[in-house]
């Protein structure tokens, strides 16, 4: 099959070709290309000859119209240029000829093409008409340039064709043209077509020189995520193919270049995840490489695939697989650490964080989150001192190395004071530095919103808003009101523990005798409910030294009246 050489780099050849329906194409490959006739570029264009019967051509339509009714002694042939004398494809006399091929224009201009034949010829560029002399006639005219046409083409490839239709034993068929500026025609020289290579049609040969299956594949739909990208393949007769990265992938006798840059195909949620399901479940017959178990790790905790993300985290966590341990972390992460959290399972937490810790699996952050939890949640200050320093912040980025910071002057607050947090605090970047007055009041009224929440219950809208706030303020995390607040909305989220952690904060941070006393005072029954009377009765003595006049002192002085009379018994 005659194809054209569009570009041709190094091993890589762009080509263009123009088969019949239902005409299979087949490539052969070679680790050491066989030098071949067949395989050798040239430069010119194609000839494409058919018997014809003797009608006279009016137009581009007859002839294109006599071409299609007539499929006789069909050939085809390289010619370098449309300049010739005689009909090397076949005979002359009656005959049907397209010459076609691309024209590299160098310079962007108005540009005249002209045409000199024996009977009808027309010119056309990237499919339009520019040149036309049909009828019966000798080629004469045509050599004093009386049959020619204007263009204006941009630098660049452009698509040639040259339709011939002659009725005589003589025969001539020249193109020609005229380069912006110039005054004289010339022919098109052979030069100005890109090179093109001859092939033939045969078996696929394999590598023991055997006829090996046919495959077809067509690329279908690109999924990207996190700026990863999943390339869907279908094939004949292997089925879908998923790469996970651009290289050459070998397939039988085949090789299949993946792209990094191929557009991609709009995906829906449910077809990516019937995708992804697809090749979770064929994992033992195709086995994943490390790119696409990690783009796994990316991809289902984002469709939220919680069927096969268990699984997918044993099998990680058991195997050797390798895969980037950010990768892994991410999605411990996403998938079951959050829910842990918010379950206040933080024994389970803790016992899954040490198996990546002790697997060398992002140590840093890990110790980073087993401190977090420790002082946050399972009140071991100094449990969590011990791992903050072993933490190494220049292998932190993003949310977690603001959090180690945070941390931090979490641990000075409770350990230093007030003070050494709050020069911490300062430290960090906060929206405060950049806010108006004005904004900053607005922002500050913002608590009333957040109070009304409470009442109304709305615990989860108001604790998005609240931690957003304490993300871009986070000095906000030093005002105690705020951490009561917190503590309230968490209780109201069942999450116990976690409120309990910010109503101890609130207490370092002086609060007014108000907040001190209502911090205290839930506190205190929240460790009487969980049987920790010593530190139940820490709490409602604080609320008799410190606000002895509120209301909340009555209780605090009844139930520490009765927790001493336990201890007494």
């Amino acid at each position: 099959m005659p194809l054209t050489v569009i570009n041709r780099a190094g091993g890589r050849i762009e080509i263009f070709f123009n088969p019949e329906s239902g005409t299979k194409f087949k490539l052969e490959y070679r680790d050491n290309p066989v030098k071949n006739k067949l395989a050798q570029q040239h430069s010119g264009v194609l000839q494409y000859y058919r018997r014809g019967s003797n009608v006279t051509i009016a137009d581009v339509d007859d002839f294109r119209e006599q071409w299609e009714k007539n499929t006789r002694n069909e050939k085809c042939g390289i010619v370098h240029r449309v300049y010739t004398g005689m009909n090397r494809a076949g005979r002359p006399f009656n005959s049907l000829n397209i010459y076609r091929g691309f024209l590299n224009i160098e310079q962007a201009g108005e540009y005249t093409f002209y045409t000199a034949s024996t009977d009808a010829s027309f010119i056309l560029i990237d499919g339009r008409e520019v040149v036309s002399w049909p009828g019966r006639h000798s080629v004469h005219r045509g050599l004093r340039g009386e049959f020619s046409g204007q263009i204006m083409l941009t630098a660049g490839i452009h698509k040639f064709e040259y339709f011939h239709a002659n009725q005589q034993w003589q025969y001539f068929a020249i193109a020609a043209l005229k380069f912006p500026g110039e005054k004289q025609m010339e022919i098109i020289r052979s030069e100005m077509f890109v090179p093109m290579v001859k092939t033939e049609l045969g078996a696929l040969m394999g590598s023991t020189a055997s006829e090996t299956a046919d495959m077809s594949w067509e690329h279908c739909a690109t999924l990207v995520i996190d700026g990863m990208q999943m390339q869907q393949f279908k094939s004949i007769p292997h089925g879908n193919l998923y790469y996970f990265r651009p290289d050459r992938y070998r397939i039988g006798a085949y090789d299949i270049l993946v792209e990094p840059d191929f557009a991609p195909a709009a995906v829906s949620d449910e077809q990516a995840k019937a995708m992804l399901s697809e090749i979770w479940t064929k994992r033992y017959d195709t086995p994943l490489s490390s790119d696409a178990y990690r783009f796994l790790a990316v991809a289902i905790p984002f469709f939220k695939m919680e069927m096969i993300a268990e699984d997918f985290y044993k099998e990680i966590i058991a195997s050797e697989i390798v895969i980037p341990s950010d990768a892994l972390f991410a999605f411990f992460y996403r998938i079951k650490f959050e829910k842990m959290l918010e379950a206040e399972k933080y024994k389970e937490a803790v016992e899954e964080l040490n198996l990546l810790r002790n697997n060398n699996i992002n140590v840093d952050t890990v110790n980073l989150e087993l401190g977090r939890m420790n002082f946050y949640y399972l009140a071991e200050r100094e449990l969590a001192r011990k791992l903050f320093k072993e933490i190494n912040p220049k292998k932190l980025s993003g949310v977690f190395l603001r959090n180690y910071y945070i941390l931090e002057a979490d641990l000075a607050l409770f350990f230093d004071g007030f003070d050494r947090a709050l020069s911490l605090y300062s430290k960090m970047d906060s929206a405060s530095k950049t806010m108006s007055r004005r904004y900053l009041l607005e922002a500050d009224g913002a608590l009333i919103s957040l109070r009304n929440a409470l009442i109304s219950k709305r615990y989860a809208d108001a604790m998005d808003y609240l931690d957003n706030s304490l993300d871009i303020r986070p000095e906000l995390r030093l005002n105690p009101e705020i951490n009561w607040l917190k503590a309230q909305l968490l209780a109201g989220m069942n999450r116990p523990r976690y409120a309990a952690c910010c109503a101890e904060l609130s207490l370092l941070m002086n609060p007014d005798i108000a907040t001190a006393a209502k911090a205290a005072l839930w506190l205190g029954d929240f460790y009487r409910k969980n049987n920790d009377n010593t530190r139940a009765m820490k709490c409602y003595e604080y609320i008799l030294t410190f606000a002895p006049q509120t209301k909340e002192a009555v209780n605090a002085e009844h139930f520490l009246k009765e927790l001493r009379s336990q201890k007494e018994k």
